[in-house]
């Protein structure tokens, strides 16, 4: 699937080489996530329900660096009622095309389950193509996992899971650059979890730009995963609100 996202990637940089457009008359899409216009910080709070943990909020802080129009940056932390947390990084270098915008992702993300003395690392990288109306993201993940208090010399210190897929598809009822939008997607891969492939996160949201610096969020969350998935929260149903300033 990788080397068939490349032959696509590589087909639409064909087809942009060979157009003679002038410049300026292709709009092309910005910014991280659902598109920074600048240096961004975005506060956010969830409430979350699932069958084992019950009643929980999670509280997110994440900052938006786009150091060049063709590279950004994105630094995430979590923290959670049921005594989790989490630190995750993006590095994302872009490609405008005709079409859309092609990039891929570099992932890090920690995760610590306290109450369960669990500790994970997961790198990811991933290839997308995202346009006006869809954005499609296709890579590989892997994951190391230990008990937090086990001793250095231990034969038990890390113990590794096979390299997995990481996908996400995002769909929008108007374009990307839009001061308001409504979207939906299905992905394994989230700000501060990536999940084995076989449990994908459905979410349903939408955002409105309420000044040229403000922009205000709410997100629907459904997990139908399983016990051994490797997210915060099990078997979980959530909704989440954020504001984000724009500097």
């Amino acid at each position: 699937m990788i080397t068939l996202l490349l032959g696509l990637m590589g087909m639409a940089l064909t087809a942009y080489a060979a157009t003679d457009t002038p410049k300026g008359e292709t709009e092309v899409l910005r910014g991280f996530g659902n598109g920074y216009r600048g240096y961004a910080l975005e506060v956010n709070g969830e409430y979350r329900y699932n069958t084992v943990w019950g009643h929980h909020g999670n509280f997110g802080l994440i900052a938006g660096l786009p150091f060049h129009p063709n590279f950004e940056m994105s630094v995430r932390a979590q923290a959670s009622t049921t005594n989790a947390y989490a630190i995750a990084t993006t590095l994302r270098p872009m490609l405008d095309i005709r079409v859309g915008q092609l990039f891929m992702d570099a992932d890090v993300v920690n995760n610590w389950w306290v109450r369960n003395n669990q500790v994970s690392v997961t790198g990811a990288l991933s290839l997308g193509w995202r346009m006006d109306y869809i954005s499609v993201e296709l890579g590989a993940c892997y994951r190391a996992m230990q008990w937090i208090n086990t001793p250095a010399q231990s034969s038990w210190q890390w113990i590794s899971e096979p390299i997995g897929l990481v996908y996400r598809l995002e769909v929008y009822c108007r374009p990307r650059t839009s001061d308001w939008n409504i979207w939906l997607s299905a992905s394994n891969k989230e700000p501060f979890a990536i999940e084995r492939d076989s449990q994908p996160t459905f979410h349903l949201g939408a955002w409105w730009d309420v000044s040229a610096h403000w922009r205000l969020s709410l997100t629907g969350t459904l997990e139908p995963t399983g016990i051994l998935h490797m997210n915060t929260v099990f078997y979980s149903a959530g909704i989440m609100a954020g504001g984000q300033f724009t500097f």
